[in-house]
């Protein structure tokens, strides 16, 4: 019997060490890094080690090593190989799967390379039923009973960072990045205003270099996988500025990075493309939002005005403008009577009543220009856009803490596969074969019985 200490121990981590807030790898040096965020201190980056591994089923059909014992023999001594056979408890589905433990004293790429030069690709196409390796990351965590976030207990507690871009036009080839906003949960903010093409430039590096400067442990904005990175990264093309090296990382070796990924929606999946900046965790918050909406039919909307309004935590003085006003209204600088009660604005100089009227109520109304209501407006998405992040990520901080990989893939993983990441932990720390794949296969659904027919209004659901 496992005791509940044992679990709560298993899934929060035997190690004790608190405050690693992001793990990286380098694959040039087969070196892991902890990226730490101890409070009150400057983020530290500590080396550490541990032994990569695999799980492997039964290779002899593959001709593994032309199915010579003496030549396997020579290979696991060049590359430092330990190959432990896992406990089956005589179950058919355990023996047929991955009962083998391969590991590498010499690395990660000397386990890669020991497949490989057997010939056994790892991620072949016959051998995905065959060796599974988790990606280095993963197993550091998963070996050395290590998690994220250990030592905080509030999402809040780390230090997030959101930016917020205003455009010109809806596509880069058609404009330019006019204001970039800045805002963290630790109080600092900042909006850098880009009137032509060559202040555009020097606010894009200035937008990395604040980054650099307070090195937050999480960096996202809303819905910016597929508009504000690619803006940033359009934009920088034109400008013949090259974002590798304008982009600062907590790693001189390692610049900015795009990849495509995958985001868990419910039974469906959608591709996106993933910001990768080494030291840092990179978000898209309206991820959290849309996978909240993909199992919640009451979210009718994952717009950020719509969603912060469904939170509850909309301001009183929130200043909305129409997204075809913005550009122009920042442009033409046109006087405004601000309402800094309601946030409503009205035009200055168009009607002399109103004028008037709106300049005997001085603590109700206050005269602006029009590129002061575009800085708040922004101030306020910011705002938003922290509040809605801190709502919505605050599960996956805590699923983070418990489940061995990274924050970046906790937020875009399944279900499933965030079950399937704490089964293989259990499996390496207890030495369990990996039972063989069942087929998928059609199976009988609940029963179900029709008893009446109409309108209720009393209804009880158990699933």
């Amino acid at each position: 019997m496992i005791s509940q200490e044992e679990i709560k121990a298993f899934l929060e981590g035997n190690d004790p060490e608190e405050h690693i807030v992001a793990i990286e790898f380098d694959y040039v040096t087969d070196s892991i890094y902890k990226i730490k965020e101890v409070p009150g201190k400057p983020k530290e980056i500590k080396k550490d080690t541990f032994i990569p591994f695999a799980w492997v089923g039964d290779l002899r059909g593959l001709n593994f090593y032309q199915s010579s014992k003496a030549l396997q023999k020579e290979a696991m001594s060049k590359y430092g190989i330990l190959i432990e056979k896992l406990e089956t408890g005589g179950n058919d589905r355990m023996e047929e799967g991955l009962k083998f433990m391969v590991k590498s004293l010499k690395g990660y790429r000397s386990l890669i390379q020991f497949f490989r030069d057997g010939g056994a690709e790892p991620w072949g196409e016959n051998t995905k039923d065959l060796i599974l390796i988790l990606p280095p990351t993963e197993q550091y965590l998963i070996s050395r009973e290590k998690r994220l976030f250990k030592g905080y207990d509030e999402y809040n507690d780390i230090t997030r960072f959101v930016f917020d871009l205003e455009t010109t036009a809806l596509e880069p080839k058609d404009g330019r990045i006019f204001m970039i906003g800045i805002k963290t949960n630790k109080g600092y903010q900042k909006v850098i205003e880009c009137s032509n093409e060559d202040e555009e430039r020097r606010g894009l590096v200035e937008f990395f270099n604040i980054i650099d400067e307070l090195k937050p442990s999480i960096l996202g904005g809303y819905n910016s996988a597929n508009f504000d990175w690619y803006w940033i990264f359009e934009r920088c093309k034109a400008l013949n500025l090259d974002v590798k090296r304008i982009c600062k990382t907590l790693n001189p070796k390692h610049t900015i990075k795009e990849s495509e990924n995958l985001l868990k929606l419910a039974n469906e999946v959608e591709r996106y493309n993933q910001v990768g900046m080494w030291g840092y965790n990179v978000i898209d918050i309206i991820h959290s939002v849309r996978r909240a909406q993909a199992i919640n039919s009451g979210i009718k909307s994952a717009g950020l005005k719509y969603i912060t309004q469904y939170i509850d935590a909309e301001a009183k003085d929130r200043v909305y403008i129409e997204h075809n006003e913005i550009g122009s209204m920042y442009a033409k600088k046109d006087e405004y009577w601000l309402n800094i009660q309601n946030g409503k604005y009205k035009k200055a100089g168009a009607d002399p009543t109103i004028d008037e009227a709106c300049s005997k109520y001085p603590n109700v109304y206050i005269k602006t220009t029009g590129d002061d209501i575009v800085e708040r407006y922004l101030d306020d998405d910011l705002e938003e856009t922290l509040l809605v992040d801190e709502e919505f990520n605050q599960g996956t901080f805590l699923l983070a803490s418990l489940v061995p990989t990274t924050y970046e893939r906790v937020s875009t993983m399944g279900t499933a596969t965030l079950w399937k990441m704490l089964m293989l932990a259990w499996s390496y720390k207890y030495k369990l074969a990996i039972p063989k794949k069942q087929s998928k296969t059609d199976f009988v659904g609940g029963l179900s019985r029709l008893l009446k027919v109409g309108y209720s209004t009393k209804v009880l659901k158990l699933d």
